[in-house]
């Protein structure tokens, strides 16, 4: 673990920082990255909801070191759910750096979108990874996360798109 560690909701200058990490996330899926589009979209998780304000889709959070260099991220988005009738909380992208990784970066970012669910309302937070993804899912069962038996599927459209969907 860095020396200190400190975990930030989204401002436009840690946006800057994170936009090559949410490249690095993009290409681990085999999408194509897009800067202008992934600051237009990640945008919309700027800053966190004040009083008053309507609910948002989400936010993120960036993980920096000591010298404020970031070295992960995780977006929480939520979501409507036809089975409760309310929304829940999906944590839809968590990565840690290259480099930075084996120091307890990603654990730290998942108690903090936990925490955050929590003072939110929310009962749990859920995601999912790609079945190859081992050393997520060591993480993960660490955590006590629960597996569940769900499957995602996907259909085509038949759009060519200059991205793909995971």
């Amino acid at each position: 673990m860095p020396r200190s560690l400190s975990i930030q909701s989204t401002t436009p200058e840690l946006l800057e920082k994170i936009l090559p990490l949410i490249a690095n996330y993009q290409e681990f899926y085999k999408c194509t990255p897009d800067t202008d589009r992934n600051r237009q979209f990640f945008s919309q998780f700027i800053g966190e909801d004040g009083p008053g304000q309507p609910p948002r889709q989400g936010i993120q959070f960036v993980a920096l070191d000591e010298a404020n260099q970031a070295l992960g991220f995780a977006t929480v988005y939520f979501l409507p759910s036809s089975l409760t009738g309310g929304w829940y909380c999906v944590m839809n992208d968590l990565l840690v750096a290259p480099e930075a990784r084996g120091q307890g970066i990603g654990r730290k970012l998942i108690e903090h979108c936990q925490s955050y669910a929590r003072a939110k309302g929310f009962d749990s937070v859920d995601w999912m990874t790609q079945g190859h993804n081992h050393t997520a899912q060591s993480l993960y069962n660490q955590l006590g996360a629960d597996r569940t038996d769900w499957f995602y599927y996907s259909l085509p459209t038949g759009l060519e798109r200059d991205t793909r969907s995971v």
